[in-house]
């Protein structure tokens, strides 16, 4: 992928899913997979390839991302909400699934748990400046200009 030689890990991949099927490889390899469809735009193959190596192993928090990123643009927040906490709680430093996490409270209407959610993204990474901007428009958003400011300009 950051060889812009997505065509042929596309083509490794597949062929690893058809030698390995439904062991760890090929899960690993839908996996993987269903994040290239995923950042193509196919969301469709993305969901399937995530659902089937959630069937298989409920607990591969890669697929369960892809699956939750799937949710969010459906709109389907509530599912969205309980994948992305499945995965924080096994991996609290998750920065994509916290990102995302706020992200889809903030569509739900809960401004006070999106702040706190990429408030703990900021905390993690104080490096992350798309994170860093998002946290300031959304504390802006909620009456504090002044820590809004403090957050761009730290």
């Amino acid at each position: 992928m950051s060889h812009d030689a997505v065509d042929r890990a596309t083509k490794l991949l597949n062929e690893v899913i058809a030698k390995n099927q439904l062991d760890e490889r090929g899960l690993d390899a839908r996996t993987a997979l269903a994040r290239i469809d995923y950042i193509k735009g196919d969301k469709d193959s993305a969901e399937k390839l995530a659902a089937t190596v959630l069937d298989k192993n409920p607990n591969n928090l890669d697929a369960r991302f892809v699956k939750a990123r799937v949710e969010f643009d459906k709109g389907y927040y509530e599912n969205t909400v309980t994948d992305l906490r499945i995965i924080i709680r096994d991996q609290p430093k998750a920065k994509e699934a916290l990102h995302l996490l706020g992200e889809t409270l903030l569509m739900q209407g809960h401004l006070d748990l999106a702040i706190d959610t990429l408030s703990e993204l900021v905390d993690i990474d104080p490096l992350n400046y798309p994170a860093r901007v998002r946290l300031a428009q959304m504390i802006h958003q909620n009456g504090d200009s002044k820590h809004a400011m403090d957050l761009l300009f730290w």
